[in-house]
């Protein structure tokens, strides 16, 4: 019998290479997910509470070839480090009794601070029977709690990657050239309508029917576009996308929805009265600072930039 280390090693380098970029498939349920485990804010901004990480990213079980024996262990390696240079990651989020989110990172082929995809997947958990919707509500004229939630998700692999790790702190920018958000319909719900009903109970916050796919696509492409503002509540966690995104799409079911370049964001956000949370004397100088810095970021990350105006830095 011929075994893996008597075939040639470019084949073998193409079979190690499809071994640590295969993904694992995600959970059927929050139900099957394993044991989960809650993080703490530092040093992110956002709201992690509600979002249930695995304990553990354990890439030595993953690819047992690590284990075989010191050539495979090598060679597979050396399949990681070339992976490494524009790697995709893979993330799946449950929604989970429509107040909590479930992240499990299926493909990380290789840790690297600049990721060229990450593929974020975004599926409806139908396994539960309280879909309370609670998550949706907003309160004091703040977002809703699961938008702090999603932004927590990304802000966190943006400022420390996908390992899970609660004493873990922020080192090195991390930066994505196309973050890609699918939200998926569920099988059963395929084909059915939104009533104009539940589009309002939807919106108050209070619907016990299950989640909507068109419905959460709308929610998250409007809670990006006012986080992208860069208004008085929403500058201090707008601004990280800018600087570390090359491109934001929103889709549904595999089909896009709604596209970011945030190159020309940059480039064509005007400097508004209302901007970032500081005194209204300081808020010009404020703002032209940040716009400056985060050209400046893009460009030492090597993500897409484009010229700016002196009109741009300036009040309209």
């Amino acid at each position: 019998m011929v075994s893996l280390l008597d075939i040639p090693r470019e084949v073998r380098h193409k079979i190690l290479t499809f071994v640590v970029s295969t993904p694992k498939p995600p959970p059927s349920g929050h139900s099957d997910a394993g044991p989960r485990i809650r993080l703490p804010y530092s040093p992110c901004k956002g709201w992690h509470r509600n979002v249930q990480y695995c304990p553990h990213m354990n890439r030595t079980k993953e690819f047992s070839t690590l284990l075989v024996n010191r050539q495979l262990h090598d060679e597979t390696l050396a399949a990681i480090d070339l992976l490494s240079r524009k790697p995709t990651y893979i993330l799946d989020i449950m929604v989970v009794d429509g107040r909590s989110l479930w992240p499990t990172w299926l493909s990380v082929p290789a840790l690297s601070k600049s990721v060229d995809i990450v593929y974020s997947t975004l599926r409806i958990d139908t396994t539960s029977s309280d879909m309370t919707m609670s998550g949706f509500q907003r309160g004091s004229g703040g977002f809703p709690l699961i938008t702090l939630s999603f932004y927590g998700v990304l802000e966190r692999f943006l400022r420390v990657g996908p390992a899970v790790n609660p004493a873990l702190q922020e080192e090195e920018l991390i930066s994505i050239n196309i973050l890609e958000i699918d939200v998926e319909t569920p099988e059963e719900r395929r084909g059915i309508q939104p009533s104009p009903e539940s589009l309002k109970e939807f919106r108050c916050g209070w619907d016990t029917q299950p989640l909507r796919s068109e419905l959460l696509v709308g929610f998250i492409t409007t809670y990006i576009s006012i986080l992208l503002y860069m208004g008085y509540h929403t500058a201090e966690y707008g601004s990280i996308l800018y600087e570390r995104i090359g491109t934001i799409r929103v889709l549904r079911d595999g089909k896009l929805e709604r596209e970011w370049d945030m190159a020309k964001g940059l480039r064509d956000i005007k400097f508004d009265e209302s901007i970032g949370n500081v005194t209204r004397e300081e808020r010009s100088e404020y703002f032209k600072k940040w716009k400056l810095q985060a050209y400046e970021t893009r460009a030492q990350l090597g993500l897409p930039v484009l010229p700016l105006d002196e009109d741009s830095t300036t009040s309209t």
